[in-house]
Order: structure tokens, then sequence, then C-alpha cells
């Protein structure tokens, strides 16, 4: 912010321009650049350019995959579904390479969501339910990616009876 960079120079002039940056934590970046020429006797003339805007349209790319899961209970309720993830680490921790972003590069600077699309299925291979769960990630300019693994609900207890006393 507000530094000067030498462009050329001569023995009778010194060129610089200086740039200043709205806040560059903003996800689209607003450039100010002024020139400024500058003679052997100190005169100098200044030049404001127009104002230059970076914006970010680019989403975030997610390397790797989430296993699919097989957990045992009697439906989609059961007390052994995972729960879901809602920060970068934890969702970097299910088993994901890395998440990348050509703006955002701080971890605490993604969000993170999901949804769960959920079936119930009539004991197709002893499986109860199925839950598809796809992660969102957004970068701090709304650009997204997002990621699914399959969660399988399946029921290997075989029920019990006990027969009444005569």
């Amino acid at each position: 912010n507000g530094t000067e960079y030498p462009i050329a120079s001569n023995s009778n002039l010194t060129d610089t321009y200086t740039y200043t940056e709205t806040d560059p934590a903003v996800c689209d970046t607003t450039f100010n650049i002024t020139f400024k020429v500058v003679d052997d006797s100190l005169c100098e003339a200044t030049k404001n350019a127009d104002r230059f805007q970076i914006v970010d349209r680019t989403n975030p790319v997610i390397a790797g995959a989430i296993a699919d899961t097989i957990v045992i209970g009697c439906g989609r309720d059961a007390a052994a579904v995972p729960a879901p993830v809602d920060n970068f680490a934890d969702l970097i921790g299910l088993g994901l390479d890395t998440i990348t972003d050509n703006c955002t590069t701080v971890a605490t600077d993604f969000t993170v969501t999901f949804a769960d699309d959920t079936t119930d299925v009539a004991c197709v291979d002893k499986a109860k339910a199925t839950i598809l769960r796809t992660y969102t990630v957004a970068d701090k300019c709304g650009n997204t990616a997002t990621v699914s693994y399959t969660i399988t609900v399946k029921d290997t207890v075989a029920p019990v009876f006990t027969a009444p006393n005569d």
C-alpha cells in the first residue's frame, strides 16, 4: 500500500508509480495507480490512472475423495452414522488430499456446508438406508466446489424372538 516503484530513470527524469489497494482481505480487490515523473530540479508531474479491479470467479479445487462408509444400524437415524463436519480441517481429515484456491489461502476463510440426501431401502443386501452426503466448500468470494460420498446403513443383527410360555 502506498509503495513507490521506479519505472525508468535517465539523467533528467525519474519515473515512479505508486499503487494503493483496498483491503486485500476482501474478495474483489481494487487498485488505484498513480504515475509520477520527477526531473533533476525536483519538479514533478503526477497522473492518476484508472482504477483496476481484480475479480475472483475461479472455483476452489478439491483433490482426493472421501471413502464410502458402511455403518451398522437400523435406518437413517442410526447412532453409527458419522456426524457431518463443518470446517476445513475436519473435511480434509475425512480423507481428502487438498483443497486449494487461487485467492483464498487461509483455511479459516473457507466455509464448509453439507447436505444429506437420504433414501430408505427395503433391506436390499441388508441395507436399511443410504445417505449421499455432499460437502460444499466456498472461498471468500462465494465460488464453490463439492465432494460427495455415500453412507450405507446396514442391519446385520438378526431379530430375536422369544416364544411365550404355554
